[in-house]
């Protein structure tokens, strides 16, 4: 009999983490008989696990590569406080995966907190929710990798100070590497505060409708027709799915609109949405989410089709809700209090599908896992069968 770890004393450590996945909410069922294959980087082992999968092909389909948050370092019960973006590559559409590097790096720092009025405080820069994206039309700079980078405090509970941080953004030729230095591009109104207030852009400046928004995470990367598009959940007051566009490879944005609204939420039983994607399957251009109701329960991504993706504009019924094609849930007997959900998908991976991160509790400290699911967006099955 296997001895299973308590959840009670997991928690207070995975709330220094962003917890990956969508809570449970009554449009999204768990799979009770679903078995999804876990994904072992060959080469990578991070102690804590991986978190936050991002998926991109090349402009031939035929190599794959998936970033993902590492979590780092010898906390316990679960490793941390370090969260880094490391890559993978695939040659076999998913089947398998082998560790290709390091794009940006966790480090320790003491964080000047003046603007809270907490003088300095001990930490670690973190990049985590990593987003990844091909822009063949960018020569030297091809690929794009977007995250959030932010400051934790480096005690017991890891406190996350996400408006102590911003949107950064690295370009390079190979995925492989050599990667750019992080360029801290996307800010909010007056976050990040003194001495970090060096970001490029100020997104609440570019649309009335995000002028009152703290911070922006949990970014999503799509490029079509030479136009680089970026998903955010937009935090406080009210949470929010925006998307922004850009026709100059990532040198300057515009605001696209508003995906979705507190209304969306409360009609699907959430508190807020979250952790959004962007994919293409079969020439049509889908947004893959997560609800969040508030609870540390988790399970499922929620697939809606774009009727205009240049406006930010997505699929509505005749009562103006979300008209969903697709539910994908976390994998039922491997669930976790944790749960499951935020997704990536490229159809080019077509022997692993829709890769979801889930929690696994039994291996620990290794508690975030990522899973081929075998599922695409729009059929009943997948890319395979999955078992």
């Amino acid at each position: 009999m296997r001895r299973r770890a308590s959840w009670r004393s997991v928690l207070p450590v995975l709330m220094g983490f962003v917890l990956v996945g969508c809570p449970i909410g009554p449009r999204v069922k768990a799979g009770a008989n679903v078995r999804y294959q876990r994904i072992q980087v060959v080469g990578d082992a991070p102690r804590g696990g991986m978190a936050d999968p991002t998926i991109a092909y090349d402009s031939t389909g035929q190599v794959g590569w998936l970033a993902y948050s590492a979590v780092q370092g010898n906390m316990k019960p679960v490793g941390g406080p370090y969260i880094e973006t490391h890559i993978a590559r695939s040659t076999d559409h998913g089947r398998t995966w082998h560790f290709a590097g390091v794009v940006n790096h966790s480090t320790d720092a003491t964080g000047d907190l003046s603007a809270m009025k907490k003088g300095t405080q001990e930490g670690v820069w973190r990049f985590e929710v990593p987003t990844l994206v091909n822009d063949p039309g960018d020569p030297g700079r091809e690929w794009k990798l977007f995250a959030h980078n932010y400051f934790a405090l480096k005690n017991k509970q890891q406190e996350r100070l996400p408006m102590y941080g911003w949107i950064s953004m690295q370009t390079a030729h190979d995925p492989a590497g050599p990667w750019s230095e992080p360029i801290p591009l996307l800010g909010s109104g007056k976050n990040p505060p003194a001495p970090y207030n060096h970001t490029r852009i100020d997104i609440d400046s570019l649309s009335k409708d995000v002028a009152d928004v703290a911070f922006y995470t949990e970014p999503g990367a799509f490029q079509k027709n030479g136009v680089l598009y970026l998903s955010l959940t937009a935090r406080h007051p009210d949470p929010r799915l925006v998307l922004l566009s850009s026709s100059d490879h990532g040198r300057s944005w515009r605001f696209a609109g508003t995906l979705t609204t507190p209304r969306d939420s409360k009609d699907l039983g959430f508190k807020l949405l979250d952790a959004s994607a962007i994919a293409e399957q079969q020439g049509r251009v889908f947004l893959l989410f997560c609800g969040d109701a508030g609870r540390p329960m988790h399970n499922g991504t929620i697939i809606v089709e774009f009727e205009d993706l240049a406006h930010g504009r997505l699929r509505r019924d005749a009562n103006g809700r979300l008209a969903i094609v697709k539910t994908i849930p976390g994998q039922g007997p491997e669930m976790t209090p944790a749960g499951a959900g935020q997704a990536a998908y490229s159809e080019y991976n077509t022997a692993g599908g829709l890769v979801m991160a889930q929690p696994k509790l039994e291996m620990l400290p290794a508690f975030f896992q990522l899973w081929s699911t075998g599922q695409d967006l729009v059929g009943a099955g997948g890319a395979r069968s999955a078992r």
